[in-house]
């Protein structure tokens, strides 16, 4: 028997409802998918409410040990030193640091022991030598949950969990920041006991939309171009209160695929595992400046991309990851380098106002603080559940930029580190000065010892000093302060900021014991994942 085709008018109809069910069920999973992305962005903004109601708790509680601190622990704790040893700490270093309790431990690859554990038990011995016991008066019940790193999410359910509040034991003392340069490539300090990173540039070399040019619409449609406030002062402006010398807001926006983002996210997590379960807990990195012809001497491969808004969300995903492994992170070098080494001399970036801020608008967009909303969400993936997590730090380099200030480096201006960082655009972490022994200070006839309390005064929160100079500079810092209630008020509130971030971030204990086989297993996924993504 022969089937006979139906007719046009049944055949219409049909269609007709075939279609209507389809736009259906397609507005039903719009609708649902709509209704779950409401329902994620509210707890996230409940989570974030939750998050700074307890950062706000912790930062009256850091002003509180702050204030109670003798001139002594006041001007150690703003002080970064390197330390002499290896496997040990000789007798006279350690009876330094038992003397100082630094804020921070700078490591270098002289320290750096043959193997993991190693190089887990000197940081130890380190750490807890250099430890700030904190005075009876203030150790207190009072504190809020650690906020600590959020961890990365998989459910809506975590996100809420991130603002927990359980009073945890208030802590009796403070562990130093164990601080190493652990970027990637070239720069790298740990030999053979961690896995080194690709230099920055390599993530996004396959994306030359993003990497090669300067001022690309990014991956949303959104120009790198920064907005200003009209209303805003720019850098340099004679006016100390036009809006501190403002860049205004840069708006910036994910500017490279989720799929790079994420994976710049997972390397440095995996690595950062490695350095917490080390004892580090500071990395001096990410390196936060586009690549221009300015620096692209002295930076060459060590900045993520040309596009100002595609490293910003590359940092932005470094930050990211060292932070849900435990580790602090600090951008450099604000607000630009210049194409000379600062090391071996003077360095000086000449650029117009225009163009510096094309430079530094990564900076503003990593260090603007979270506010009273999700905005800064816009540098992370939509489909990222974990709440964004902030530089700990910023480290100001020593450039002349006579846009700001002629003749003076950026790390002994106020103009930079007060009336831009701070209070433009709004950084509540740790403002940390490069080593002042650098020819890019020396060279201007500025001693050391005189350019580490002017940064101190002009804003900057943590110096840099070397073990050879950490008693001389230490006694320098608490004669002046015992007769400069000005200069003792800026270490109260330069140190208020470093207890922050470490009552924060959970410097309180330092890890129990180092797992060899567990540790060993680390490596093997940082390499694989590496391999994988053929970033080796």
């Amino acid at each position: 028997m022969k089937l006979k085709a139906p007719s046009l008018p049944v055949l219409i109809p049909t269609l007709c409802f075939a279609l209507f069910l389809g736009s259906l069920a397609l507005f039903s999973c719009q609708r649902a998918d709509s209704k779950a992305q409401g329902f994620v962005l509210r707890e996230k903004k409940k989570a974030l409410q939750a998050q700074l109601a307890s950062e706000a708790r912790y930062k009256e509680y850091a002003r509180r040990i702050a204030q109670s601190l003798d001139t002594e622990s006041l001007a150690a704790q703003v002080l970064m030193t390197g330390v002499a040893g290896r496997d040990s700490l000789s007798p006279d270093m350690k009876q330094l640091l038992s003397e100082i309790s630094v804020g921070a431990l700078m490591l270098f690859k002289y320290n750096i022991a043959d193997t993991p554990r190693g190089v887990y038990t000197f940081i130890s011995e380190c750490t807890n030598t250099a430890s700030l016991v904190l005075p009876e008066a203030i150790v207190i019940s009072d504190l809020p949950a650690q906020s600590s790193f959020p961890a990365a999410t998989s459910t809506t359910a975590s996100i809420a969990a991130t603002a927990s509040t359980t009073t945890p034991k208030a802590p009796q003392r403070l562990l130093p920041f164990v601080a190493i340069d652990h970027e990637g490539g070239a720069v790298y300090r740990l030999g053979q006991v961690a896995t080194r990173l690709p230099p920055a540039s390599r993530y996004l070399s396959a994306n030359p939309e993003v990497s090669g040019t300067e001022s690309p619409t990014g991956a949303k449609g959104t120009s790198s171009t920064p907005r200003t406030d009209s209303t805003a002062g720019k850098p340099g402006d004679a006016s100390p209160t036009s809006a501190a010398h403002s860049a205004g807001t840069t708006g910036a926006v994910l500017a490279i695929p989720e799929d790079a983002w994420f994976v710049i996210r997972q390397a440095a997590y995996l690595s950062g595992r490695e350095l917490h379960a080390l004892g580090i807990t500071m990395n001096l990195a990410p390196v936060a400046e586009p690549l221009a012809p300015e620096n692209r001497d002295f930076l060459q491969n060590r900045s993520f991309a040309a596009n100002p808004s595609a490293v910003a969300s590359a940092a932005a995903a470094f930050i990211q990851g060292m932070g849900e492994a435990g580790v602090v992170s600090v951008v450099k070098h604000f607000p630009a380098s210049a194409a000379a080494d600062p090391h071996h001399g003077r360095s000086v970036l000449t650029v117009d106002k225009k163009r510096l801020l094309t430079l530094v608008s990564p900076f503003e967009a990593l260090l603007q603080n979270y506010g009273s909303s999700t905005s800064l969400e816009s540098l992370y993936p939509d489909s990222l559940l974990a709440l964004p997590i902030q530089a700990g730090g910023v480290m100001v380099a020593h450039t002349m930029v006579p846009a700001i200030e002629p003749e003076v480096p950026s790390s002994l201006t106020s103009r930079v580190m007060q009336d831009w960082i701070k209070e433009s655009i709004g950084f509540s972490g740790i403002v940390l000065a490069d080593d002042f022994t650098m020819k890019a200070i020396t060279s201007t006839g500025i001693s050391p010892e005189a350019a580490i309390i002017r940064s101190l005064m002009a804003g900057s929160d943590m110096v840099m000093v070397w073990p050879r100079d950490l008693r001389r500079f230490h006694r320098l810092l608490v004669e002046q302060a015992k007769s400069d209630t000005l200069l003792r008020t800026r270490l109260v509130d330069a140190a208020s900021r470093i207890i922050n971030i470490k009552l924060l971030r959970g410097l309180t204990e330092f890890p129990a014991a180092f797992n060899d086989e567990g540790y060993g297993c680390m490596r093997k996924a940082t390499e694989q994942f590496l391999r994988e993504r053929n970033l080796r």
